[in-house]
């Protein structure tokens, strides 16, 4: 008797079936926020206007560093130093928002390759 139970690809089959929700979902809406789904970054519309989508990505990235520094600079106030932060008060709102924002920043990094790539 077979076992009623087996990884995804056993139960798919070798055949490159899809076998979890999330790969049905896997479009993402268009960085430079135009409103469109697409699978490369930027769609196809967009990317016919370099211009606009330099600028769109640079101001995004511009206000990401912005709101970065700006946490930052309130935890090195609490914290009172400049140099590195070393905050360990788990009660402490600002570390998780600073985390947060830390996490954002490495979506410039994304959308850097995405404008190598494409222009």
């Amino acid at each position: 008797m077979t076992p009623a139970f087996g990884t995804a690809n056993e139960l798919a089959g070798a055949r490159g079936a899809k076998s979890t929700i999330s790969q049905y979902f896997s479009t993402t809406s268009c960085v430079i926020d135009c409103g469109r789904q697409t699978k490369a970054g930027i769609c196809p519309d967009c990317l016919k206007n370099a211009t606009k989508c330099v600028v769109v990505l640079s101001d995004k990235s511009a206000r990401l560093e912005r709101g970065f520094q700006l946490t930052r600079q309130i935890c090195q106030a609490c914290c009172g130093r400049l140099g590195s932060l070393q905050c360990d008060s788990l009660d402490c709102p600002v570390l998780y928002v600073l985390e947060g924002k830390r996490r954002e920043l490495q979506q410039i990094e994304h959308w850097n390759k995405l404008l190598e790539l494409h222009f």
